[in-house]
């Protein structure tokens, strides 16, 4: 556990949890600005890979999300040639790319993954968070065509409830008018 010093009040980190001084969970907005301010102090070139993931996990489960990107960027500058590496943290930046509200660079940065590797990096998971971002931008024709390589890798099933059935949801429902199968 680690002492940190915010706005003259003294927490401790742990992996991803951040606790006051009295060891509670302080609100979300506050635990966003301690990350922030925790992980801001680091030089991210400085980090071993297995610490720049601890930044990525630790921004990205308390909602510093520009800085989870961040760290989640100079993670793949340094795992670059290890798809296995990338394929780890990809669904965790578009998913930070669209709570931001830009699920433009999450396609963008899903296509230039592609082009590097190959399908190597892409999971069910990952394909389903690309395929809502492309319904963010109105894109519903390829969120399908996303969706339906999702559905095809996972091997069918989409189940009530899982996020991949949630897109196909959303698909429906924008271009029927219903949301029901």
């Amino acid at each position: 556990m680690e002492r940190f010093s915010y706005q003259g009040e003294v927490f401790y980190i742990s992996g991803t949890m951040i606790a006051d001084a009295s060891f509670l969970m302080p609100p979300e907005s506050l635990r966003a600005e301690i990350a922030k301010a925790y992980c801001d102090g680091k030089d991210l070139s400085a980090l071993s890979e297995s610490e720049l993931l601890n930044v990525f996990r630790l921004c990205k489960e308390n909602g510093a999300l520009r800085t989870c990107i961040d760290a989640g960027q100079a993670y793949l500058n340094r795992v670059e040639g290890f798809p296995i590496e990338v394929r780890r943290i990809l669904p965790i930046m578009t998913a930070a790319y669209r709570q931001l509200n830009e699920p433009n660079m999450a396609i963008a940065l899903n296509r230039e993954m592609h082009g590097k590797y190959g399908r190597d990096v892409f999971s069910v998971p990952l394909y389903t968070s690309v395929a809502a971002a492309y319904c963010d931008v109105g894109d519903f024709e390829t969120a399908k065509k996303v969706c339906d390589y999702a559905y095809f890798r996972q091997g069918g099933g989409t189940g009530e409830k899982n996020e991949l059935s949630l897109v196909y949801r959303r698909i429906l429902k924008q271009t029927t008018g219903s949301g029901s199968f």
